[in-house]
């Protein structure tokens, strides 16, 4: 009865212990899983706000790009229309002075012209009153006639320099109109050649970019790869130690069984004579296997503490994890979406209210403007070196962003490097755990041994007892 009671005890240790080597098992493989989904969508929403910080920064530099276009556009619309309206006042003042100069000095010399002969017939008429009143009839009729051609020849005269002040006029607006277009044509082109070059600078820092989220991607997949490859090298040592502990017990319960059949046959024939000592070792028995089992189940009852210790951690590692991961993701977009919006609606107000006053600038200008070929072309090389200092400025900021973004990916290389090293500080954690949990149920399977093996040897020393009785009887 006492080897059974030994077996049963011993049974219920083994399953005891392999049931707080399972519910350990099931701990770490659910904080793990646990750990694994939260650095997941950690990843996820640190993508995401990545996403989302890239698109506000992107939304952010077309609206600065175009409240600088704008102001451009502006400044340079007013510097047209202050040297239009300029020019335009300077050639009316000029070309009004020279068509007044000119009336009046035919005016002048026609008026004098005239005086002179109604003097001059005058003072013949005078002179010739005494002869005879036909003649001076005559002479006052001719003087009428002459002064009629004469007023004729001025009327003649102020029409034709009426008709070279307009014609004066219209040659002034051709040209005018003329290098308008020029300078026209010349803007345009630097505006096209500009636009290019904006593109240009646009698909390099795209091509930066991308090239800069590969690198981030590749890297991240080859962190996942790792810490799999860790866990996974981890889950296959644990595997095989388990393995390696469980055909190491089942030698063991063969070994007991193996005694236990062997000791049952020789107490079979020694039942009779040794019943009290059987009862006092069959009580002895009950003592060692109740503290072996009592000892089997606070062993049993602390690894399934400790598994659940170190599982409710990695759980509530996680759970803090993924709480901060998804309120920075929050924080992010709020602040983007709402420095996206703010730099929008004032990128608009501002862009209308400077092109309609651009509008209203050069509806002005273009009405009253008439241009000189010298002051165009100081004009047109004066846009010129605004369109060339503006190249400038735009490469330049062209070239900050870039750095600005070759940063910003560096700066997220070093902490995908720092999540993937907390990953494989927290797998290493968790084989070390298990490792001691191993180590625990072996020094468990030593115990049981151990205690197993004072049983064998009192029984052999009960069979040296029964030896010496029957030698003595028989002496």
């Amino acid at each position: 009865m006492g080897p059974e009671v030994g077996d049963r005890a011993a049974e219920r240790s083994s399953l005891l212990i392999a049931q707080a080597q399972a519910l350990a098992d099931r701990l770490v493989a659910e904080a793990e899983a646990r750990s694994h989904a939260a650095r997941e969508e950690a990843a996820q929403q640190q993508e995401l706000s990545q996403r989302w910080t890239e698109q506000a920064r992107q939304a952010k530099a077309a609206a600065e790009a175009a409240l600088g276009q704008a102001a451009t556009i502006l400044e340079s619309a007013r510097a047209d229309a202050a040297a239009l309206l300029e020019d335009a006042a300077a050639q009316a003042s000029l070309l009004a002075a020279s068509a007044d100069q000119n009336a009046a000095a035919l005016t002048e010399r026609t008026t004098a012209a005239a005086e002179q002969v109604r003097a001059e017939a005058r003072r013949d008429a005078e002179a010739r009153l005494a002869a005879a009143n036909a003649e001076a009839k005559n002479i006052t009729e001719a003087a009428a006639a002459a002064a009629a051609v004469v007023q004729a020849e001025a009327e003649t005269q102020r029409a034709a320099a009426e008709a070279e002040a307009v014609r004066l006029v219209e040659r002034a607006s051709a040209d005018a109109a003329a290098l308008r277009a020029t300078s026209d044509a010349v803007i345009q082109q630097q505006r096209e050649t500009f636009d290019r070059d904006c593109a240009r600078l646009r698909d390099e820092l795209q091509a930066e970019q991308e090239q800069a989220r590969q690198q981030l991607r590749a890297a991240a997949e080859q962190a996942a790869q790792e810490r799999d490859a860790l866990a996974s090298e981890t889950r296959a040592r644990a595997e095989a130690q388990y393995v390696e502990a469980a055909s190491h017990l089942a030698w063991t319960q063969q070994s007991m069984a193996d005694l236990r059949a062997s000791t049952e046959s020789e107490l079979s024939e020694l039942r009779s004579a040794h019943n009290d000592a059987l009862a006092q070792q069959r009580e002895e028995a009950e003592a060692q296997l109740a503290a072996l089992a009592a000892a089997a189940d606070l062993q049993a009852r602390e690894l399934v503490g400790q598994a659940e210790l170190a599982a409710a951690d990695i759980r509530s590692k996680a759970e803090q994890l993924m709480a901060d991961t998804k309120a920075d993701a929050a924080r992010h977009l709020a602040e983007a979406e709402a420095e996206a919006r703010s730099l929008r609606d004032q990128a608009d107000q501002t862009t209308a209210a400077q092109l309609e006053s651009a509008r209203m600038r050069v509806a002005e200008a273009e009405n009253g403007a008439r241009l000189i070929r010298e002051r165009t072309v100081a004009a047109i090389e004066a846009m010129q070196r605004d369109a060339h200092e503006q190249a400038k400025t735009t490469r330049a900021q062209a070239a900050e962003a870039l750095r600005q973004a070759r940063v910003e990916a560096e700066k997220t290389r070093e902490q995908t490097r720092e999540a993937t090293e907390r990953a494989r500080a927290e797998v290493e954690a968790l084989a070390r755990r298990r490792d001691d949990i191993n180590e625990q149920l072996g020094r468990l399977s030593g115990v049981i041994d151990a205690l197993s093996v004072p049983g064998a040897a009192q029984i052999e020393q009960g069979k040296k007892r029964e030896e010496a009785q029957r030698d003595a009887v028989q002496s």
